[in-house]
């Protein structure tokens, strides 16, 4: 179980979000925590100092990627990341029942068949999966995103 210590820095077009995994708030009672803010990896330098980030964590500039077409479908069409699978750990979405669709509308519906699609093409992983950190890395890194991670308390990036 996690104990509150960051495991991924993103930014996004609109700013960043750290994810911190699932964190235990009572003994039976965990969430999924994560926080977020307005600036960008040009000026996160005095965020950091606040956030006290831990050497090696990842980061995760997807600003550009989501720009080109196969980014955005990525967005659309990916799975999600869980900051608590291992390795090369894939967390399948469970089928859906037949009253489970018959009832649901709206967004869900939409993601549910996309996902349903995405199994019809052979896409391994669909928009209801999670997918460990490193997957979700190298994932971004094929459509252009820039990775790198924390050390010494500034972001290096990777060459």
């Amino acid at each position: 179980m996690n104990n509150g210590t960051p495991k991924l820095l993103t930014f996004h077009q609109s700013g960043y979000r750290l994810d911190f995994g699932r964190v235990r708030h009572t003994e039976n009672s965990t969430s999924q925590c994560s926080c977020s803010g307005y600036c960008g990896p040009d000026n996160f330098d005095a965020k950091m100092k606040e956030l006290d980030l831990p050497d090696g964590m990842p980061v995760l500039n997807i600003i550009d990627a989501v720009l080109t077409g196969e980014g955005y479908e990525y967005v659309i069409r990916g799975p999600m990341v869980d900051v608590d699978l291992e390795d090369e750990e894939i967390s399948k979405c469970p089928e859906a029942s037949e009253m489970l669709r018959l009832g649901v509308s709206g967004e869900y519906k939409s993601l549910l068949n996309l996902h349903d699609a995405s199994k019809e093409v052979g896409i391994k992983t669909g928009p209801l999966d999670s997918v460990s950190i490193k997957v979700h890395l190298e994932n971004w890194r094929k459509r252009g995103a820039v990775i790198g991670k924390i050390q010494n308390g500034a972001i290096v990036w990777d060459a």
